[in-house]
């Protein structure tokens, strides 16, 4: 059902017949920003480092809740709303019966 998924770049033979100049212009941008193995881990011990020294000052861990929640809902359901736009968009013509997501759509843009 799903075509077959690797993490390897294609061929280049096989790359060149599928690719524009564009995408292939582009595919070799995205591969000259990836790390060197040895710079992906001096940067993750540099990470893990940083986390080591500023966890004694991270004041909003001991209010985790009241500093993160806010975000993480206004996050939510701004996911939800998308979500549903794009769920309700091939819709002919409103629905008669109301479904919840469409609920919420017109109550995000107050026409309920």
């Amino acid at each position: 059902m799903f075509p077959e998924f690797s993490f390897d770049p294609p061929a280049e033979a096989a790359r060149a017949e599928t690719m524009s100049p564009e995408e292939e212009r582009q595919y070799q941008e995205l591969l000259s920003r990836l790390l060197k193995p040895e710079e992906r881990d001096r940067v993750t011990h540099l990470l893990l480092e940083r986390l080591k020294e500023r966890k004694p000052q991270m004041e909003h861990n001991k209010e985790w809740e009241r500093h993160t929640r806010p975000m993480l809902e206004a996050f939510t359901h701004a996911k939800f709303m998308v979500e549903m736009a794009v769920r309700y968009a091939d819709l002919p013509e409103p629905p008669v019966t109301m479904p919840s997501g469409w609920a919420a759509l017109l109550y995000l843009y107050d026409l309920r």
